[in-house]
């Protein structure tokens, strides 16, 4: 596996990811996290520093009000 890439909140039902687990599993592996927020940012709370992913990528159009179009991206250093 090159690479896990999850949504913290799943689009369509809203069930939640435990993305705290699974970032620890990936580590224990070697294998980079990339989270998608777009339908959490702004309503449920995350933590990098809890997580740890590689990468964060976030529409902001949805619980953050943004511009539709705009987005957020965090890398990891190192990364």
């Amino acid at each position: 596996v090159a690479v896990v890439a999850l949504p913290h909140c799943h689009w369509c039902d809203g069930s939640m990811v435990d993305l705290e687990a699974v970032g620890a599993a990936c580590r224990r592996r070697g294998i980079p996290l990339v989270c998608d927020i777009t339908q959490s940012a702004g309503v449920v709370p995350f933590s990098v520093e809890k997580v740890r992913p590689a990468v964060v990528a976030c529409s902001v159009h949805k619980w953050l009000h943004g511009i539709y179009g705009c987005s957020l991206l965090y890398a990891a250093p190192g990364f």
